[in-house]
């Protein structure tokens, strides 16, 4: 390696890729690398493979960062020198207050989080008076990460005078330190102007007085004051967080806000809000995450109201089954036969207006239909013959015991003479 890097400048990038399991001992040509290649690509490539080697390479690092000409390598440097701990905080320090390019800074302000302590937390509060927005953000959110836990008269400013993103990320950071001082300064700046992001800071602290402003914010203009301060009530379990946070549940409020409020109740497991939880999944405005919970949670609880949607994603996915290749589907899937088991023997009208109508060919006609006979019973048992792949098989076989209980056990006894299904009808 060493000599066909020596040999062909214009290969060395890629030799240097080939390296990377031998970068202690191609640590002299790397170091000559950095003095001598022309190439910037080729010298970043090299500061990365020092970067394996910590914290023997960080006197090479820290010259790289503060001399090469080149800003990608500088911030190549800036990266590596991060993983070296508190070594290279002062490196990385000095170069917060020299450096002047973009991209190097914010790779010093990163490399400062991953670095961590008193010092990297010193420096980057020194980065919140950047005139540049992003970085003072990115400093911000390294602050957190680290666990600063002050009160400095940098953040400070910020919550007061900073524009909305940078007071909330200030106001987090202080809500970390959950001192008195602390506490005062984001209650001020809440009460002078609540915005989402305060509330929400302002929500991680427990006092009288908080749970009073966060009744009072319950009727809030503003939806995410609403949200924030409905879900800091909820997780005390105070009854006149629910009502707002089932007046969130509309096509009115964006996405994500309504998505948090539904994520509220269900943990609540609020069951008047059932009804606008399923028109609200039914409407395709829940996560992955959510939509999970709910189906969840609706079976848990045996709610009738998500009757004809539990049968809907089944025999949706029946009816589609390229449905079932897609993980987030199949996941719903999933969750949705267990739910269906749970809830009991399902059937009516509006279930049945559920099941759409497929080819007499498809492989689930016969299970669909026996869904509309015999309800989910019919269709659990149909499924046990058909292609759906083996873990959904079995999954059908437990669904059924839990359906029908000490009366399935004579259809149960046939599934052990499968060897997919036997292991499902033992258990």
């Amino acid at each position: 390696m060493e000599a066909a890097l020596r040999r062909s400048p214009a290969i060395r990038p890629a030799a240097l890729a080939a390296a990377a399991d031998v970068a202690a001992e191609a640590r002299p040509v790397l170091q000559d690398i950095l003095a001598t290649d022309p190439s910037p690509e080729t010298r970043r490539v090299a500061v990365g493979l020092l970067g394996r080697v910590l914290p023997l390479n960080v006197p090479i690092l820290i010259r790289s960062l503060r001399d090469d000409a080149d800003p990608t390598v500088r911030a190549a440097a800036a990266t590596a020198l991060g993983y070296a701990g508190e070594t290279a905080v002062a490196a990385l320090a000095e170069a917060a207050g020299r450096e002047t390019v973009m991209e190097v800074r914010l790779a010093v302000a990163r490399g400062l989080r991953r670095a961590g302590g008193r010092g990297a937390a010193e420096a980057l509060l020194g980065m919140l008076d950047d005139g540049e927005s992003e970085i003072a953000l990115v400093a911000l959110r390294s602050l957190a990460a680290i666990g600063y836990r002050g009160t400095d008269p940098r953040l400070l400013r910020l919550l007061h005078r900073g524009n909305g993103t940078l007071q909330g990320e200030a106001a987090r950071v202080l809500a970390q330190a959950g001192t008195l001082e602390a506490t005062r300064a984001l209650a001020a700046a809440a009460h002078k102007a609540p915005t989402a992001a305060l509330v929400e800071a302002l929500g991680t602290l427990r006092s009288k007085s908080v749970r009073a402003s966060m009744v009072q914010w319950l009727r809030h203009e503003d939806a995410g004051v609403r949200l924030a301060a409905a879900e800091y009530l909820a997780a005390l379990k105070d009854p006149r967080a629910f009502p707002v946070l089932r007046d969130l549940l509309v096509p009115a409020i964006d996405a994500p806000l309504a998505d948090r409020a539904a994520q509220a109740l269900l943990a609540r497991r609020n069951e008047a809000a059932a009804a606008r939880l399923i028109q609200m999944l039914d409407a395709g405005r829940l996560s992955q995450a959510t939509r999970l919970t709910l189906i969840r949670t609706a079976g848990e609880l045996g709610w009738r109201e998500a009757a004809g949607t539990i049968v809907a994603i089944l025999a949706r996915g029946l009816a589609e089954p390229q449905r079932l290749d897609q993980a987030e589907e199949r996941q719903l899937w999933a969750e949705a036969l267990r739910a269906a088991a749970r809830v009991g023997p399902i059937w009516d009208a509006e279930v049945e207006r559920a099941v759409p109508d497929v080819p007499g060919d498809s492989p689930y006609a016969p299970a669909l239909a026996a869904l509309r006979a015999d309800g989910v019973a019919g269709l659990l048992r149909t499924l046990w013959r058909s292609p759906l792949p083996d873990d959904l098989r079995r999954a059908t076989v437990a669904a059924y015991a839990t359906l029908r209980g000490k009366a399935a056990r004579r259809e149960l006894v046939p599934l052990l003479e499968s060897p997919v299904l036997q292991g499902a009808a033992v258990s």
